[in-house]
C-alpha cells in the first residue's frame, strides 16, 4: 500500500473521530504487542491494522515478515545469535555453540517454562565485531533492553546466559 493512500486512511480516520494508534508504525504497534506477550496472535494483528487505518492483511504481511516477529512464544529472555556471513566467516558456528551450551538450548528452541529462546539472526550490523549476538529482555525495573554484544566465545556466552549486568552495559561495538 502506497504512503499516500495510507496517509490518506489516517486523515480521514480522524476526521470520523477514530482514535489513530501512537506508535509511528505497523512494524513498531507490532513489536510492541511482541514485546508484551512475546508472541502475536490474529487479534493483535488485527487491533494494530485497525489502530493503524491499514487492511489486516498489510499487518500480517509485516508480521510475517520480520523473523523478530512471532505466532510461536518465545522466552521472556531472547538471544539472537548472528548466522551471518561475517559471523559465520569469523567464528564457524563456534559462538552459536557457546551459547547453546551456555543456556542449555538449541538454537531455534525455547525453554519449556518460557525463560529463555535461542534464535537465529542473519545480520545484527556488527560485521566489524563478529561473532555477535543480541540480548532482547525486560529487566528487573521494567526497563526493555536490547543489548548487542560483539566477540561473543564460550566465556562470553556464559556471562550472557546468566545476565551478567556488566556484560549487559558494555557499550555496543
Amino acid at each position: 500500500m502506497s504512503h499516500n493512500l495510507v496517509a490518506l486512511r489516517r486523515k480521514n480516520a480522524v476526521r470520523a473521530g477514530v482514535r489513530i494508534a501512537e506508535s509511528p508504525s505497523v512494524l513498531d504497534g507490532l513489536r510492541e504487542a511482541m514485546d508484551e506477550r512475546r508472541a502475536l496472535c490474529r487479534d493483535d494483528v488485527r487491533s494494530v491494522a485497525h489502530a493503524h487505518g491499514v487492511p489486516e492483511a498489510i499487518a500480517h504481511g509485516v508480521a510475517t515478515y520480520y523473523g523478530d516477529l512471532s505466532s510461536e512464544p518465545k522466552g521472556d529472555v531472547r538471544i539472537h545469535a548472528c548466522v551471518g556471513t561475517a559471523c559465520v566467516a569469523t567464528a564457524g558456528n563456534a559462538h552459536v555453540e557457546a551459547l547453546e551450551a551456555a543456556t542449555g538450548v538449541r538454537l531455534g528452541q525455547t525453554r519449556a517454562d518460557g525463560s529463555l529462546s535461542l534464535e537465529p539472526t542473519y545480520c545484527l550490523g556488527l560485521c566489524h565485531a563478529a561473532p555477535a549476538a543480541m540480548v532482547d529482555l525486560h529487566a528487573a525495573d521494567g526497563t526493555h533492553v536490547r543489548r548487542a554484544i560483539a566477540h561473543v566465545d564460550l566465556e562470553r556466552a556464559h556471562r550472557i546466559a546468566a545476565g551478567d549486568p556488566a556484560t549487559l552495559a558494555e557499550p555496543e561495538p
